[in-house]
């Protein structure tokens, strides 16, 4: 009986330590875009560069159509939500996740991320 008690505890803990560690790279939940539900991204804040003035951001997608997508994409504080240009465009296999990249952005708390010219298929 003290046997099963103890390996109990120590799977609960083993778990538990799992749990945190999943926790502690700073990404964020992956997000939906509301009109392409198949894609979606997840951003991470990194430190602060004193010489850009700007916080480091990282942004990654997921591809979660059974087609390649095509997109053009951007980053910027949440302030500026409604002025979205983007500048960069990716493209994703089925399935698959994009590359990390990383922007500076004059935000320490939300950013928004935007994306059109969605092209769904080859």
């Amino acid at each position: 009986m003290k046997k099963i008690i103890l390996l109990t505890v120590l799977s609960a803990a083993f778990l538990l330590i799992i749990s945190f560690q999943s926790s502690s790279g700073d990404w964020g939940y992956w997000n939906r875009f509301t009109n392409y539900n198949g894609i979606e991204f997840r951003v991470k804040k990194g430190d602060y560069n004193s010489y850009a003035g700007k916080y480091h951001w990282e942004l990654q997608f997921r591809n979660r159509y059974t087609q390649n997508v095509h997109f053009d994409y951007d980053m910027l504080p949440e302030r500026d939500a409604n002025n979205c240009n983007p500048r960069s465009a990716t493209d994703i296999a089925s399935g698959e996740e994009s590359d990390v990249v990383a922007y500076l952005v004059n935000e320490n708390n939300r950013v928004h991320v935007c994306i059109n010219n969605v092209k769904i298929g080859d």
